[in-house]
C-alpha cells in the first residue's frame, strides 16, 4: 500500500509522486499484450473473479476424471491480464493525456462535481482503448469457434474484505469474438 495523507477534499491522498504511479513508471507491460486462459489464470495477474473461475475450471477438470457421472461443466474463457489498459495506452501513444488525467482525478475536489466529472472524463478515455488485434486473435484461438462470451472487469480493488463490489462494474452478455469490433467495445466498457 502507498503512504497516504489528507489532501484538504475528504479523501486520502498517496505522498507518493503521481509521476511515480502513473504510467510509465512501475507498470509492468511485458505480459500486458498477452491473453491468459481461466484455468491457468493466478489472482495477482486478472482479479479474484477471473481466478475464481481457473478454480472452478480446473475442478470440473478433477470431477469428470473421478467420476464422470458427478461432474459438472465450467464455461471456458479468458484473462487479459494487469497491464493490458496500460499496454494500450502507451501504444496509441497516449501516456501523457492518460497520466494528465490521472492527475486530474488525484487533485479534483469532491464537492462541486469536480471529482465526478474528472473521473467521467477518464472512464470516457478508458472506454476509447481496445486490445490489440494479436490479442483479440489469440483469444480467439483459445476459445470454440462461434463462442458467445461475457466481458466482465475484474480488480484488485472489488470485494475487499468489509467491501463488497456488487453492482459497481458492468457484465456485457454475448459477444462474439469473432467480431473484433464488438469483442473490442465490449472489452473497453467493463
Amino acid at each position: 500500500a502507498s503512504p497516504a495523507s489528507s489532501n484538504g477534499n475528504g479523501r486520502k491522498a498517496s505522498t507518493v509522486p503521481i509521476s511515480e504511479r502513473a504510467l510509465g513508471s512501475g507498470v509492468d507491460l511485458t505480459k500486458a499484450d498477452t491473453v491468459v486462459p481461466l484455468d491457468v489464470v493466478e489472482q495477482t495477474q486478472g482479479g479474484a473473479k477471473s481466478s475464481s473461475c481457473g478454480v472452478l475450471l480446473r475442478l470440473a477438470a478433477e470431477a469428470a476424471d473421478q467420476n464422470p457421472a458427478a461432474a459438472f461443466k465450467a464455461p471456458r474463457g479468458v484473462c487479459f491480464p494487469y497491464g493490458t489498459m496500460e499496454h494500450a495506452v502507451q501504444a496509441e501513444g497516449r501516456t501523457a493525456e492518460f497520466n494528465s488525467l490521472l492527475e486530474r482525478v488525484e487533485a479534483s475536489q469532491v464537492a462541486g462535481g469536480e471529482l465526478e466529472a474528472a473521473c467521467k472524463d477518464l472512464q470516457a478515455f478508458v472506454s476509447q482503448l481496445r486490445p490489440s488485434s494479436d490479442v483479440i486473435f489469440a483469444a480467439a484461438k483459445m476459445l470454440p469457434p462461434g463462442a458467445r462470451l461475457i466481458a466482465r472487469s475484474s480488480a484488485n480493488v472489488e470485494d475487499l474484505e468489509g467491501l463488497s463490489g456488487a453492482g459497481l462494474y458492468d457484465s456485457i452478455p454475448n459477444v462474439r469474438i469473432e467480431e473484433p469490433a464488438e469483442f473490442g467495445q465490449a472489452v473497453a466498457d467493463v
